[in-house]
């Protein structure tokens, strides 16, 4: 087994003096493996995009409900 010590800490951690690595490899098969195992290990999930609006136009109606609108479409 080669040695090939490999680390991988975050800039936070380097500036703080923590030695805490993400990733810490003590040789090539170590190193490998890691190196392999990423595009199945990294999982994520889908991501969602929300939109927030803001500059609303409120609006009372005549049977107490209350529609709200954006502040664009309510100049028009």
């Amino acid at each position: 087994m080669d040695d090939c010590p490999y680390a991988i800490v975050s800039k936070e951690n380097e500036d703080a003096g923590l030695p805490g690595p993400v990733i810490h490899c003590d040789n090539v098969r170590m190193l490998r493996d890691r190196v392999v195992a990423l595009p199945s290990a990294n999982i994520y999930e889908k991501p969602r995009y929300w939109h927030c609006l803001s500059g609303r136009e409120w609006r009372q109606h005549g049977d107490g409900s209350i529609a709200a609108r954006p502040a664009a479409q309510a100049a028009g």
